[in-house]
């Protein structure tokens, strides 16, 4: 392959390593928030419960919300949602740069490529 073909290939193939790093290391940070969380799946009857019922849901629910200013200043102007949700990506995010850090055996400066990611 050659031309620009052969240059899209190569850098798709340039971005497998680097992904596949970062959905393992998400992955893991997955499971550590998971477990102290103390989270747990829901039953299978809960889960086709739901999911029946998500269409509707989002019909009334969520639909409304998204395309009323009203409603979406209401839901933004939560403020015990947004602080939840600003401590999960917060935790999230220190877990992510801390295996980064180990994962590199560097604390400053993350520039360069991932030498170990075929490790994993």
């Amino acid at each position: 392959m050659g031309g620009r073909t052969g240059a899209l290939v190569k850098k798709v193939e340039a971005l497998v390593p680097p992904t596949k790093y970062a959905l393992l290391v998400t992955k893991e940070l997955g499971k550590i928030v998971w477990r102290e969380r103390k989270m747990s799946p829901p039953s299978l009857t809960e889960f086709i419960t739901h999911l029946q019922s998500f269409p509707a849901t989002f019909r009334t629910k969520i639909l409304p919300t998204l395309t009323s200013p009203i409603a979406l200043h209401e839901t933004l102007s939560n403020r015990q949602a947004l602080k939840s949700g600003g401590i999960i990506a917060a935790e999230v995010l220190g877990f992510f740069t801390v295996g980064e850090m180990i994962g590199r055996r560097k604390i400053v400066g993350f520039r360069g490529k991932i030498e170990h990611a075929g490790h994993h």
